[in-house]
């Protein structure tokens, strides 16, 4: 499995959640939780809101890494989540 991560994986990372964590706290199936990580699937407002509200973070930070490009301080960021969660 070598797909590319995005910002809901490293939240769940960050928060020690696994993903089956995710998907009953959520209320939504585990490979919908995995396709919204892998980027194969993106979540409605509504969903993007619960996952906020998971990770007890702001919406708009979510949506800021859910774009496509990826500036300096974005890959920093990646970098230093990976170094902290040791993946």
């Amino acid at each position: 499995m070598n797909e590319k991560k995005n910002v809901y994986y490293w939240l769940r990372m960050i928060n020690n959640l696994s993903s089956e964590q995710v998907s009953e706290q959520l209320q939504i199936s585990l490979s919908y939780v995995r396709a919204i990580e892998t980027g194969k699937k993106q979540p409605s407002k509504r969903l993007l809101r619960a996952y906020a509200n998971l990770f007890d973070i702001d919406e708009e930070i979510i949506f800021e890494f859910s774009k496509k490009e990826m500036t300096s301080t974005k890959k920093f960021l990646l970098m230093l989540l990976q170094k902290i969660c040791k993946v």
